[in-house]
């Protein structure tokens, strides 16, 4: 009967500590666990606020030099009325549905280059041009840190966007915001609701027409430029073959094209591009 109380005894001393021991690893992991959801909400958190103090500041820009056009689309190509014997000209009285004060605008940064506007999208920026490619990666326009960034404009493009692909790049936010709904061209029906897009320069403005939008690596030939005729003819093939939509079909003359570059993540280096044909407007 001794024997067995005291093997009794023991058996729950055990039990004691081996709960104990337990217990204590699980109050460990419970902090370790709690310390780390407190880290990320914290980071979070922090990327939340940096979006939303650059998200006001492109708010504020917008405010001070954009305003919006009355008569914005009159149609394409419309004739214009003829007061002399010469020959009637045709005119396209087309405009950009937004007007930007680009004095106004380059007293707060002569880095900038023009403006890019999506209708029904965030997509309603300036673009600046750094010395290199990294200037405005984490600055906005006012050139303050930001992890949001900017709309810049490749270094080695000509700042009146005479280079035939000029390459423009932008965030993957996830609010959408920069160029974070770039990636919707991926979806079924998208590119119907926003096959047109506008930038605005200070010598003139373009119409931008959508003509595809796919996922390439970052070591594409499309960010090495000096392209030949021949690169740039096998550049627009494997645009059309990847493309995420179909566009119509589109036989006008082109000289320049407007590309879009944001981050993607279907593998390391990914990114998605929106290649757009520019339409000289007003010049």
């Amino acid at each position: 009967m001794k024997h067995s109380k005291a093997k009794h005894a023991k058996a729950m001393r055990f039990s004691k500590s081996n709960w104990s021991k337990t217990g204590v690893i699980r109050l460990i992991l419970l902090c370790v666990f709690g310390c780390s959801f407190l880290v990320a909400a914290y980071k979070l958190m922090e990327i939340h606020n940096a979006y939303k103090t650059g998200s006001d500041v492109y708010d504020q820009i917008q405010f001070e030099v954009v305003d919006e056009n009355e008569m914005a689309e009159t149609g394409p190509d419309q004739e214009a009325e003829s007061v002399t014997d010469e020959p009637e000209v045709m005119i396209n009285q087309e405009k950009a549905p937004i007007s930007v004060d680009f004095d106004a605008l380059q007293e707060i940064n002569p880095d900038v280059v023009g403006w890019i506007y999506s209708p029904g999208t965030p997509i309603n920026y300036p673009i600046v041009q750094g010395k290199d490619n990294d200037e405005y990666l984490r600055h906005t326009i006012r050139r303050e840190y930001n992890i949001a960034g900017s709309i810049f404009m490749d270094y080695r493009n000509e700042p009146d966007f005479s280079t035939v692909f000029n390459v423009i790049y932008g965030h993957n936010l996830y609010t959408q915001e920069m160029f974070g709904s770039l990636l919707n061209y991926k979806k079924d029906g998208y590119y119907e609701d926003h096959s047109v897009m506008w930038l605005l320069t200070p010598n003139g403005d373009y119409k931008l027409h959508v003509i595809a939008g796919f996922t390439l690596k970052a070591s594409s030939s499309l960010y090495e430029f000096g392209m030949t005729e021949e690169g740039i003819g096998n550049f627009l093939a494997q645009a059309l073959e990847k493309n995420d939509f179909t566009p119509p079909a589109d036989d006008a003359p082109v000289e320049n094209f407007l590309v879009m570059s944001t981050c993607s993540y279907e593998y390391d280096d990914a990114r998605y591009i929106v290649v757009t044909r520019m339409e000289p407007l007003d010049f």
